[in-house]
C-alpha cells in the first residue's frame, strides 16, 4: 500500500492496513497474546516492539473515534486533521 493511494479510512482492513503502514513502515507488524505480559522477561525482552503495538493500537483507536464523530476535538494528530480537511 502506497501513500500516494487513496484510502478508504471506513473499511476496517484498509484502515488497518493503512495505519501499520505509518506505525510499522516495512517492519513486520507483532502481534501479542494476553499471556505473553504474565512473563516479567518477556515484556522487558520486548519492550520496543510491544510500545510500538500500544501506539499502534493508539493511533487506531483515536482514528476510529475521529472518523465515526467526525468533529475534531483538538486532540487528534495534526496529519489526521489535515487528512481529514483534504477529504
Amino acid at each position: 500500500m502506497s501513500f500516494n493511494q487513496p484510502v478508504n479510512l471506513l473499511n476496517e482492513k484498509e484502515l488497518n492496513q493503512f495505519l501499520a503502514k505509518i506505525v510499522y513502515s516495512d517492519e513486520e507488524v507483532d502481534f501479542f497474546d494476553t499471556s505473553d505480559f504474565r512473563d516479567i522477561s518477556f515484556v522487558k525482552n520486548n519492550k520496543d516492539k510491544i510500545s510500538k503495538a500500544m501506539v499502534y493500537q493508539w493511533v487506531k483507536t483515536r482514528m476510529r473515534k475521529f472518523l465515526k464523530e467526525e468533529s475534531p476535538d483538538g486532540h487528534e494528530p495534526l496529519w489526521l486533521r489535515s487528512c481529514y480537511e483534504q477529504g
